[in-house]
């Protein structure tokens, strides 16, 4: 007996395989309806994971979807929150990265039959911040002081150096004043007699390079 195999989608759906069994008559002895798979893969392309990013950054985020069909809908979302929804392919997105943290990016394909393809999370983190140059605010007091506020970070060393004269052949730099940094502002005074007409400097050394 032939039995001859015949596979057809008819109007059940695209992407559902009616896989039916007949006798030599075509007539229709036994069937079964099979679904293929709508989707096989997504990701997030443009920015590699784990990568660091100055804020504030305009990325082009892009979309790719390894699919049987074009997702209705793709949505980016950083840390849950929707960035914005496009509807026509190629699918990208300009997301400003204004944070300081770490961001993580996902997306969501949504397609005609209602399933949802949810792509692997992609991460963004922020490039360190140097600590920034020293800086000084000089004052004048009634008391005759000059008073000195110094700002510090930790894991710096700072110095208050004066000198005659601005240039190194006039003479060298004496510290007046040293402290490791802590966060905080520190404050120095002198007497302005004492300072008489010199130069005034801040220097600021990382304390590992010290050791």
């Amino acid at each position: 007996m032939n039995v001859p195999l015949k596979i057809g989608t008819g109007c059940i759906g695209p992407h559902d395989v009616l896989v039916s069994l007949h006798d030599t008559d075509f007539r229709r002895c036994c069937s079964r309806l099979l679904r293929l798979p709508t989707s096989t893969s997504a990701q997030i392309a443009g920015v590699i994971s784990g990568t660091t990013f100055a804020a504030p950054n305009h990325l082009q985020i892009s979309v790719l979807a390894g699919s049987k069909e074009r997702p209705v809908s793709v949505s980016l979302f950083a840390d849950g929150e929707l960035v914005g929804t496009d509807r026509i392919a190629p699918y990208g997105f300009d997301f400003l990265y204004s944070a300081e943290k770490a961001t993580g990016l996902s997306a969501e394909l949504e397609f005609s039959d209602g399933e949802v393809l949810v792509t692997e999370p992609v991460a963004l983190l922020p490039k360190p911040r140097a600590p920034p140059g020293p800086s000084v605010r000089i004052l004048v007091r009634a008391n005759s002081q000059l008073e000195f506020t110094i700002p510090t970070e930790v894991g710096q060393s700072y110095a208050l150096e004066s000198a005659g004269s601005f240039d190194s052949a006039g003479g060298f730099w004496k510290a007046e004043w040293t402290t490791p940094g802590d966060g905080t502002e520190f404050t120095v005074r002198l007497p302005i007699d004492e300072a008489g007409y010199r130069f005034f400097r801040v220097r600021a050394e990382s304390e590992s390079r010290q050791k």
